[in-house]
């Protein structure tokens, strides 16, 4: 009920949040930004069409979806607007603008409801994402904050664990036949995944090695056992989303002598 009471009340300052129509950048975009000019004109006969379309850029190498997509596509539904995802190119043509079909149906969605409608809906569709999901394990990646290997002060969102590995390197004892790495370009490691609930206890999923000296590969399973016997099982941190605990998976790499 609270969200609908939200877009309730979000529909009611619509009308005295509208912009001001006056000139924009899109006015005088240059004759030879015909990538830009093309888009723009797409835009406006879709928009003749009664058509709005929100776009989330979700980026081109590095690609970021927005982890509530769905509650944001099924609120802007209940406005008439659309939902798009959109991918950027990594070619960059000199004097060639991307993305401005997106950025002229957003500035017509800022016309008509105003400003500040579109982070409001983001963050009811957030809310919504949350609730509607609670109790099911989240892509460690889409959380705010990650979970953490008991005693780790690092906050930094990558798979390294130095109390992890720190522990691994105290306990482990390896085999005789063991080759050890000749440099530091030479890889040895594992990725261990796991499980992390709200409630800070972990349990590994699954492990997955690599070893440039490939005679080590018959080792894997003595590792598997020693890194379940070596790694804590509570006193994790847990991911939050919102401020919430929640379960989520992670991987954490361990490096090998």
């Amino acid at each position: 009920m609270r969200f609908i009471f939200l877009l309730t009340a979000m529909s009611a300052v619509i009308s005295c949040e509208r912009t001001t129509k006056g000139k924009n950048h899109f006015d005088s975009i240059s004759k030879i930004d015909t990538t830009c000019l093309e888009e723009i004109k797409v835009a406006k006969t879709d928009i003749e069409k009664s058509k709005l379309i929100y776009c989330h850029f979700a980026g081109s190498m590095l690609y970021h979806p927005l982890r509530n997509a769905h509650e944001m596509d099924s609120l802007l539904k209940s406005f008439g607007i659309e939902y798009k995802e959109e991918i950027t190119s990594d070619v960059i043509f000199e004097d060639q603008t991307q993305g401005c079909y997106c950025d002229f149906m957003k500035e017509k969605i800022d016309d008509k409801f105003g400003k500040s409608f579109i982070d409001s809906l983001l963050d009811v569709s957030d809310s919504l994402y949350v609730l509607n999901n609670i109790n099911d394990t989240f892509y460690y990646a889409n959380c705010d904050t990650q979970p953490g290997y008991p005693g780790d002060i690092d906050t930094n969102a990558d798979e390294y664990s130095e109390n992890f590995q720190t522990d691994l390197e105290t306990a482990i004892r390896y085999p005789k036949d063991y080759i050890k790495r000749p440099n530091y370009d030479s890889a040895a490691f594992v990725d261990v995944h796991l499980i992390v609930d709200k409630n800070g206890s972990a349990s590994i999923t699954g492990f997955w090695f690599i070893f440039d000296m490939t005679s080590n590969n018959k080792y894997e399973s003595y590792f598997e056992n020693k890194i379940e016997k070596i790694m804590k099982k509570t006193g994790w941190t847990s991911a939050t989303i919102r401020k919430q605990k929640v379960n989520s998976d992670m991987v954490t790499r361990l490096f090998f002598d």
